[in-house]
Parts: structure tokens; C-alpha cells; sequence
């Protein structure tokens, strides 16, 4: 659910270990406002000022999600949102999964002490912290190497669903402890004190909509975080390897979600006709 984060972020990692920075005030202020935007776009669908999904303002990407594709692009046509010091990330995917329903889909979600199977390899650890009405917490350990540095970020998210209408549904889900792990899996393992760190995802906000429509279900995903940002001596080089990496992992995470739900309807379906022998 949450993987492509990460992978996008790490990306920004460079051939040797990066030197510790931290976010500051003013950075901060800046992402609470541009989550709060983010926020208001989400209203406006709602309202039907925009249409309830991404997806549905392009006949293009709709041809493509019909046609088994899952259009990725990044919600800032002029790249990340640069700040003093950081990156502001945001990106946008939608997959169609045929044949199962909303509810099958948002019971999947909500298996996340299963995320390690789903989201393999890259979540290596994941735990339900408390249900508590239809909001969620929960805990995510990634981890990803990129050239000669392992990356490794232990997380706690909190997750609200909303029911819009009688074939839509919605969350938002943002962190609220980020923190590197040095020595994975090692004797002296130790978690970084938090904002201290090479800065790869300092904040994450995400807006995840869910559509019944004819034969199946739409699901999209809208990621943003915050990092730290690229040297400008390298950036040239840089910028467009993320680009890349992060297309490619929120493709990556919107297919394995949908083989995990198809992979249930299928289990289910052969298990009715096993029992019909």
C-alpha cells in the first residue's frame, strides 16, 4: 500500500552514505500547507466539482486502465515541489481489478500484518497497532538497497476510511513516527533518533479512493512525501532516475495490490469447485 514511497525515496540516495540532515521549521510549515491543498482537492471531488477519480478526467488513461494498464504520473508537471532544504513528492497511479468489489478490496487493505507477503520484498516487517471505528494504525518496516547503501525506515501511519456515495470510498493516511533503522537485522540494531538521519522520507500523507463500476473496481492512490532534497550539482542526473524509480514502484505496488485481491477471488473460486466434486 505504502512501498512505493519508499522506493521513490530512496532513489534520492546517492553511491556513498549521505551526510545527516534534518527538516526545519519553515520546511515543515510548507508541507502542512501542501497537504492541506491536497486535503481541498479531495473535497472537491466529493462535491463533484472534479470527477471522483484521477483517472476519469482523461479518456486516455481510462483507455489504458480498460485495456489492463495502470497509468502513474506525477501530480506536478514541473517535477518535486522544491523547498530550503527538501522535496515535496507527489504522485498519482489507479489499477482496475475485475470481478471483486469494494469490500473486497478494502478488507485487503486492512490486512496489514499481511503486507509482508503482499508487498514483498521491500516491507519487511508489518504490524496492527489498533483498530478503533474506521480509523487504523499501523507499523511498516522498508527496506531497499540502492547501489552501496542500504536504506531502512521503520514507520508508524494512521489511516481513516470514509464511505462517499453508495459506490465510493476513501482514506487518508499520514505518519506519524519516521525513523532510520541502522544495522538491520544485526546484533547492535538501533533505531535513529527521530529527524536525525540521511533524510530519505521525513513526512507522508496519502489519499487512496476506491470505485465500484461496471465488472470490477478502480482503486488509485495519490502518495506524497517529504525528503531531502537533491544537490544542485547533480540534480541534471539525479531527477530523472527518480522519475523513473518512482513511476515504476507505484506501478509496481497498484499490480501487486491487485494480484493479492485477485488472488483471493481465484483461491475462493477453485476451493467452490473443489467442493463440487
Amino acid at each position: 500500500m505504502k512501498i512505493q514511497l519508499l522506493a521513490m525515496l530512496i532513489s534520492l540516495a546517492p553511491a556513498d552514505p549521505a551526510p545527516a540532515v534534518a527538516a526545519n521549521p519553515d520546511m515543515l510549515r510548507a508541507w502542512d500547507g501542501y497537504v492541506e491543498s491536497a486535503r481541498s482537492r479531495m473535497e472537491e471531488r466529493l462535491t463533484s466539482a472534479k470527477p471522483f477519480l484521477w483517472v476519469q478526467e482523461s479518456e486516455q488513461r481510462m483507455r489504458l486502465l480498460r485495456d489492463g494498464g495502470i497509468p502513474v504520473e506525477t501530480s506536478r508537471t514541473n517535477g518535486p515541489a522544491a523547498l530550503t532544504g527538501g522535496l515535496i513528492h507527489d504522485w498519482i497511479g489507479a489499477v482496475y481489478v475485475p470481478g471483486v468489489t469494494a469490500s473486497q478490496i478494502l478488507a485487503k487493505l486492512d490486512e496489514y500484518e499481511a503486507y509482508t507477503s503482499f508487498y514483498k520484498p521491500a516491507v519487511v516487517d508489518a504490524r496492527l497497532l489498533s483498530r478503533d471505528g474506521d480509523t487504523r494504525r499501523f507499523s511498516l518496516r522498508y527496506a531497499k538497497k540502492v547501489s552501496v547503501v542500504n536504506s531502512v525506515i521503520d514507520a508508524d501511519y494512521e489511516t481513516s476510511y470514509f464511505h462517499s456515495g453508495s459506490n465510493r470510498w476513501w482514506s487518508i493516511c499520514r505518519s506519524t513516527r519516521i525513523q532510520e533503522v541502522e544495522h538491520q537485522g544485526k546484533p547492535d540494531e538501533r533505531l535513529q533518533p527521530i529527524g536525525a538521519g540521511a533524510g530519505y522520507l521525513w513526512r507522508y500523507y496519502s489519499i487512496t479512493r476506491v470505485m465500484e463500476v461496471d465488472h470490477g473496481v478502480v482503486l488509485e492512490m495519490e502518495t506524497i512525501a517529504l525528503s531531502r532534497d537533491v544537490p544542485a550539482a547533480v540534480a541534471w542526473f539525479v531527477n530523472p532516475i527518480v522519475n523513473r524509480f518512482s513511476r515504476s514502484a507505484l506501478r509496481t505496488t497498484l499490480s501487486q495490490t491487485r494480484e493479492a485481491v485477485l488472488h483471493d477471488d481465484r483461491a475462493h473460486a477453485a476451493g467452490l469447485f473443489a467442493s463440487e466434486r
